[in-house]
């Protein structure tokens, strides 16, 4: 075969191929649909935080921000927290696109156990049942130092019975005096002190009073003696926490502090006897 017609046909042998090459790649190329597009969630933000007015109460505050341009359509809330016994549920309303929202929610019980540890989740619960997820950071650590207050206080609790007993009003001008008694003895807590409180002190400028260690094995009994810290009206009417005490503690050599709130009856008995100690009460 004449050599010229060789190279033809090879030539043509070529364009063929890269035809059909092209083809290929345009039959094996995946269709692209538009419904294959992921679709962006909205953009939210939230954290768990507590206004001091809460503490009293026991509450915090979810918030919510909607940094999205549509609507946040949720019909409740679910808060996971491995510091709380149980999870909290709430009703909630649609957000509007660049709003926020303070959800006040009841915290429960917390947990002792060491080893429920993890973050914090937001179950957003949409109108159709379905959920999401989000972070819940705690802005300001509140919760762990309420977990931390409350797991000793319980431990406290279990090994010594503290309470306030026998709440005795002084005459006219005098001052008072409560019983701090601790219904069963312990090798490994103790009570340092009590501290006061916004209504009340120990004496003129004392804000500490210090507790005796009863000997081993016996128990606690020891009286302290009370006087109003400000005579305000207002801090009788508005009182919150004027009659809980923070009691320093010693827990198998570590120091801290528990809440112990006197009864509802000698509560009212104190803000009545505090009202006449300053001539204001009727």
């Amino acid at each position: 075969m004449p050599r010229g017609r060789s190279i033809g046909v090879s030539a043509a042998v070529g364009v063929m191929a890269l035809a059909l090459s092209g083809c290929a790649d345009l039959t094996d190329r995946p269709e692209v649909s538009s419904d294959a597009s992921p679709v962006a969630e909205p953009v939210i933000r939230a954290w768990l935080h507590q206004e001091r007015s809460d503490e009293v109460d026991r509450r915090a505050r979810v918030r919510i921000v909607n940094d999205d341009t549509s609507s946040l359509e949720v019909a409740g809330i679910r808060v996971i927290d491995p510091r709380l016994a149980q999870p909290i549920e709430r009703a909630a309303s649609p957000l509007p696109p660049g709003r926020s929202v303070d959800l006040t929610v009841d915290l429960p019980e917390v947990t002792c156990d060491e080893a429920a540890v993890g973050p914090a989740v937001l179950e957003l619960i949409g109108l159709d049942g379905s959920g999401r997820s989000v972070d819940l950071p705690d802005s300001l650590g509140f919760l762990t130092r309420l977990q931390e207050r409350e797991c000793r206080q319980r431990t406290v609790g279990e090994a010594l019975g503290l309470s306030w007993e026998g709440f005795t009003p002084g005459g006219p001008g005098e001052d008072a005096s409560i019983r701090l008694v601790a219904h069963r003895s312990s090798a490994s807590v103790s009570v340092i002190a009590v501290q006061s409180t916004p209504l009340l002190e120990f004496g003129p400028g004392v804000v500490r009073a210090v507790v005796d260690t009863p000997p081993a094995g016996e128990q606690l009994d020891q009286v302290i003696p009370l006087m109003p810290q400000r005579c305000d009206p207002h801090v009788v009417q508005e009182d919150k926490r004027g009659t809980v005490f923070s009691v320093e503690v010693d827990v198998e050599g570590e120091r801290g502090a528990i809440d112990l709130a006197v009864d509802a009856e000698a509560r009212a008995r104190i803000l009545t006897w505090v009202a006449v100690r300053c001539g204001f009460g009727g």
